[in-house]
């Protein structure tokens, strides 16, 4: 194998392959709380179904503690009996999306324990601070089977208010 083009490339085939599951189990927790958002958005818009389309087009992009925030107020509203028990769920699964960012953006350089990878973000802030993150390829791996975990369960507590549910095959036949 060659010399990486530039000095920052140090992720073997292993590292890399964790960084994806992390972003894949990222992705499907990101699209959940579209979802979840366009549906609560769907309980205070005409029931169209010309609007389904534009209740996604309006949460699309936006990033995901944006799209988390407005999700947790608009919850609030609906089931108040639920939301501290809802903002523990999604609070949780977003400190996971936090490393996330950092894996999904970096450059890693050799790290520090055998067989890890570094990099390193810079924090706002007053003062210019640096912090460092240091994972092996079966950290990578258990942060993206946490993610994964934590977004199955909170698909499982919203499933009983009605979210996700898989709408009945209509008898009608397609033309």
């Amino acid at each position: 194998m060659s010399d990486p083009p530039y000095p920052y490339d140090r992720a073997t085939s292993e590292h890399v392959e964790a960084i994806g599951l992390v972003i894949i189990n990222w992705a499907n927790a990101g699209k959940t709380l579209t979802h979840v958002l366009a549906q609560l958005l769907g309980d205070r818009l005409p029931p169209l179904d010309s609007l389904d389309g534009l209740r996604l087009v309006a949460v699309t992009g936006m990033r995901d503690r944006a799209v988390a925030a407005l999700i947790k107020s608009i919850f609030r509203l609906s089931y108040g009996d639920l939301a501290d028990q809802f903002d523990r769920l999604l609070d949780t699964l977003l400190r996971d999306g936090k490393r996330r960012d950092v894996i999904a953006h970096s450059y890693w350089n050799k790290g520090e324990r055998p067989g890890s990878i570094r990099t390193w973000v810079a924090r706002p802030a007053n003062v210019f601070k640096l912090d460092e993150f240091d994972y092996t390829a079966a950290e990578l791996r258990r942060l993206a089977n946490r993610i994964q975990e934590k977004h199955i369960k909170l698909v499982r507590f919203l499933q009983p208010l009605g979210f996700f549910l898989v709408p009945r095959a209509s008898s009608e036949k397609s033309p």
